[in-house]
């Protein structure tokens, strides 16, 4: 293959760091292969040994590896070769570990640590904060203090205990966030910014009064008007009230102050140019005033949920020294703090590599990119960044593309010479670079910012073309364009429009194997899946965020609640109706019926009760023949996993009942989506397993927690293979990066504004801004300062402020609550909205 003028340039710089813009398909992975292979051949670098070669994914590390074996070997120099495996090639988190493991004494770590998954780390971060909040609700330890236990008190009558979802409101959700933020700052909690603003609630109150007065003066200088008048009736009425109330001592309490103000409509805007001019400034002086009585009444509870996170936290690190496990923020921080604290371990690493190369670059964060930076020589001269900032998707972990940017930049102001473009195209069709450049080269999109490819693909070596007569792109807007119909009926529509095209090329000739449906979001995917199944398109759910609500997940749930409490009558139910049994009604009825033994008339009876009796005569006497042969097996299997609850653990108990009901085997024997069902089933055994390796004991305590992960869960469903298969795959754009395949619909893609959650952070430099609103003393409200449209005060205060750093820099030189968490805000909002189009983009 002919190298194109990009990558020539970027295989044979090697004097100085240089930044590579690739885009998609440009063939990175090949220039990258070269270009460690040309710098041992010249002698620019001693040997592979002194090359690090940092990846996204093992994955990507191990293809990666793999080609530059292939490469050496053609070269003649297989000797290198076979030292590749020990080479620095690998993940950023592969790299930490490596260095951890290299200076675990000095760092006073277990050498032999292990990594700890999501799921381990997950109980274990969910029973340290459980213990913390046990102790601090009980009063123990330095909760004992009556001051401490009291705030304790107050946080839990303002936010609920526990609520479910990523961005839930609840006191323990909140925790697990601000742990998670610390864990991957690498100041910890002593970054975080927690800042007091004095606010005098009876000014505020007494602000809006003056307002509303004398707006309602006004008022009876314009033209008559019932709702005006009644409006200005009832403030003239209220502002007496309320004055009266503030001479009574009252008015220094946030939760009065608020009440007050809920009392006193919003005026409408209605009459002269000039009197709706000051019925605007009236209402944005009333909303600012209700926000800044709300932050200032939720700045306690925010430094009591530090207080109890930065406890949790210590418990969480306690927890995993004791078990010898690491998870990945662990690897970053410190490895990070190794090199930047410990001047002897940073000066083994200074000039360690000759050649140091970063792939998808736009998907690190500051604190990785300081790090590999101390790696890669005086000024970071031997750095190689390969990148896209149209590809940034990893937001929701940390990524920063703003970090990718300002690397750009600086780069560029050295010498413009040093930014490498590779626009050439080898894996998508003329067409459909083209529909991308028609969309992403709107201002609205990418605008002058967007790198168009230009098309280099082989058709020639294309294995499977496209069917004749089909084509290349389409595109087709589902909407409600009439009244009454329902954003369900539109989803099922734009669903049913996918499954005909897909089936329609299959008529061609094309293979459900070769297809996948790709979505933005993986709430509604069974939707899809269903259109696809009834035009008898095999399809999986092969990624996304789905797997605590898929039936298999559910099934072990409830299995696992019949084993604790099989009077869980609900539970039961579910397991013998479910798939593992498949009990018909007549099977109930024998399970629930007895006969009395003093009239012997039949009797009914619970049916916990009844599986256990029907167990125990099994045992003494055989299954009766009026039994089915589903009842029967469900009575010996079921009675079996009971009998062993306490005696062995919950998983095996799980694992046998699942084998021995015969619905493991039925699945494996459904194909491909038997198989991925079986996957999912397995995946919820492995976490019952992992729940009970880290502590839990009884089918009591690992039900409860386990209930707690697979509600919190974002994990994607059990392990499918990616290729191969004749069936659709149904997947998420990110579970999609790095695959291919040649037919693909793309759907469920949203504009990616709004986030409702009362916790808002961001982190820069080291430091995390924080922001928190009340949640009870809000919604307990039903006037006007519920409100209801934040967003646009947020934006109206940010005004023209519409970049990512323009917004960051106003986030950290805010002077008071309500301006820093607009800016907060309308920071996390405009990254929504970029990343939402790099994600479609992608």
């Amino acid at each position: 293959m002919a190298l194109k003028p990009g990558q020539e340039k970027c295989i044979r710089t090697l004097d100085r760091s240089i930044v590579v813009a690739a885009g998609a398909g440009s063939g990175k992975t090949f220039t990258l292969t070269k270009r460690i292979v040309h710098a041992i051949q010249s002698g620019a670098v001693d040997g592979i040994h002194r090359v690090c070669a940092i990846t996204f994914t093992n994955k990507a590390a191990g293809e990666l590896k793999s080609r530059i074996k292939a490469e050496l070997r053609s070269c003649g120099l297989s000797d290198q070769a076979l030292q590749v495996d020990e080479a620095w090639v690998s993940t950023i988190h592969g790299m930490c570990a490596r260095i951890l493991r290299s200076h675990a004494v000095e760092l006073d770590i277990d050498p032999a640590f292990a990594m700890a998954d999501a799921e381990k780390a997950g109980v274990l971060r969910e029973r340290a904060i459980d213990a913390v909040l046990s102790r601090a609700r009980s009063g123990q330890g330095a909760w004992a203090d009556p001051v401490r236990r009291a705030a304790v008190d107050a946080l839990f009558v303002e936010y609920p205990a526990r609520t479910y979802g990523p961005r839930g409101n609840s006191v323990e959700s909140m925790m697990g966030s601000l742990m998670e933020i610390a864990g991957a700052s690498p100041r910890g909690f002593e970054g975080f910014v927690v800042e007091q603003y004095p606010v005098n609630p009876a000014a505020l109150v007494q602000m809006v009064l003056d307002a509303f007065e004398g707006l309602a003066g006004m008022a009876s200088a314009q033209r008559p008007n019932e709702a005006r008048e009644a409006w200005a009736a009832t403030v003239l009425q209220q502002v007496p009230t309320v004055r009266d109330e503030m001479a009574a001592g009252k008015a220094g309490d946030v939760a009065w102050a608020l009440g007050a103000l809920d009392r006193l409509p919003l005026p409408k805007r209605v009459g002269t140019a000039d009197f709706k001019e000051q019925v605007s400034l009236a209402i944005e002086q009333y909303r600012m005033c209700v926000m800044e009585l709300r932050l200032s009444g939720a700045a306690p509870h925010l430094r009591t949920l530090v207080d109890l996170a930065r406890e949790a936290a210590r418990q969480f690190a306690a927890a995993k020294r004791a078990e010898g496990v690491l998870d990945n923020n662990d690897l970053l921080v410190l490895a990070s703090r190794a090199i930047e604290e410990h001047p002897e371990i940073a000066a083994q690493y200074t000039d360690r590599f000759q050649l140091v190369m970063v792939d998808e670059f736009q998907d690190t964060d500051q604190m990785q990119v300081d790090m590999i930076k101390k790696l890669a020589g005086p000024g970071a001269c031997r750095l190689c960044t390969v990148g896209d900032a149209q590809q940034s998707i990893y937001r929701f972990r940390g990524a920063d593309v703003a970090v990718y940017r300002r690397h750009l930049r600086e780069v560029r102001a050295g010498n413009p010479e040093d930014v490498i473009m590779l626009p050439d195209n080898f894996r998508s069709h003329a067409d459909v670079l083209a529909l991308v450049d028609r969309v992403f080269e709107q201002p609205d999109m990418f605008g002058g910012e967007f790198m168009s490819l230009a098309p280099g693909r082989d058709e020639a070596r294309v294995k499977r073309p496209l069917a004749a007569g089909v084509p290349r792109v389409q595109v087709q807007l589902t909407s409600n364009s009439y009244r009454g119909a329902t954003s369900e009926q539109v989803r099922h529509v734009a669903a049913e429009r996918i499954a005909d095209a897909f089936a329609d090329l299959r008529e061609r000739g094309h293979s459900a194997g070769e297809m996948a449906v790709l979505l933005g979001s993986m709430t509604y995917a069974d939707v899809y899946a269903r259109a696809l199944r009834e035009r008898g398109l095999a399809c999986v759910i092969a990624g996304g965020s789905v797997f605590s609500r898929t039936p298999e997940a559910l099934a072990v749930r409830d299995f696992v609640r019949a084993l604790a409490n099989p009077y869980r009558t609900s539970a039961l139910y579910n397991v013998l109706a479910g798939p593992l049994f498949e009990l018909c009604a007549d099977d109930f009825v024998q399970l629930c019926t007895c006969v009395d033994e003093v009239d012997g008339k039949p009797r009914k009876r619970n049916l916990a009760a009844g599986l256990r009796g029907c167990a125990a005569m099994a045992r003494a006497e055989g299954a009766p023949e009026t039994w089915s042969a589903q009842l029967a097996l469900a009575v010996r299997v079921m009675g079996d996993a009971l009998s062993a609850a306490g005696r062995s653990t919950v998983a095996r108990i799980a694992m046998r009942a699942v084998v021995d009901s015969g619905w493991l085997s039925r699945l494996q024997g459904e194909g491909a989506e038997g198989l991925a069902r079986a996957a999912n089933a397995l995946k919820a055994i492995r976490m019952v397993e992992s729940i009970e390796s880290s502590g839990a004991a009884g089918p009591s305590r690992v039900m409860q927690v386990f209930e707690v992960l697979l509600e919190q869960s974002n994990e994607a469903p059990g392990a499918l293979s990616a290729t191969g298969g004749d069936f659709v795959r149904i997947m998420t754009v990110h579970a999609s990066k790095g695959l291919e395949f040649p037919i693909v619909a793309v759907g469920e893609f949203k504009d990616g504004a709004g986030r409702a959650s009362r916790l808002l952070s961001c982190e820069h430099a080291g430091r995390v801004y924080l922001s928190l609103d009340l949640q009870n003393t809000v919604t307990s409200l039903d006037g006007a300062a519920n409100l209801k449209d934040l967003p646009g005060l947020y934006g109206a205060m940010v005004g023209e402020l519409s970049d990512e750093d323009e917004l960051l820099a106003q986030v950290e030189r805010a002077e008071g609550a309500l301006e820093r968490r607009a800016a907060l805000y309308e920071y996390e909002r405009v990254g929504d909205v970029e990343e939402s189009k790099r994600l479609l983009y992608v």
